[in-house]
């Protein structure tokens, strides 16, 4: 695994939608081109140009007060992922030539014939 560009330390927090529970990976990565790790996660015939090969230093469990304090998965909350949100931010701070519902068509399409 031929590495293209500088490795860098990472930090990232998983989190798993509905529950308490977030991962925090530490480690140092890696751009890479190789052919057999890209080809390896091929979906419906759709690979990677690059990939992100991670040398895992630490892996742990953190403590949920965030999940819990936000209300991340209450019901009724705002959600953060919200697409409308998407499209408004995008159309108005992007200075894009479409309104809102345009740039909300074109996010739910994506959604929809993009995803793979």
């Amino acid at each position: 695994m031929a590495p293209i560009g500088a490795i860098f330390a990472l930090g990232v927090i998983f989190v798993v939608p509905g529950t308490k529970n977030t991962l925090r990976v530490c480690g140092r990565a890696t751009i890479v081109r190789d052919i057999e790790l890209r080809k390896s996660m091929e979906v419906h015939g759709r690979g990677l140009e690059l990939a992100l090969a991670v040398e895992v230093a630490t892996a742990y469990f953190r403590c949920v007060t965030c999940i819990i304090r936000s209300k991340l998965w209450s019901p009724g909350e705002a959600a953060a992922s919200d697409s409308s949100l998407l499209a408004e931010t995008m159309a108005k701070h992007g200075d894009l030539p479409m309104t809102v519902a345009e740039m909300q068509e074109i996010i739910v399409g994506d959604e929809i014939s993009r995803l793979y």
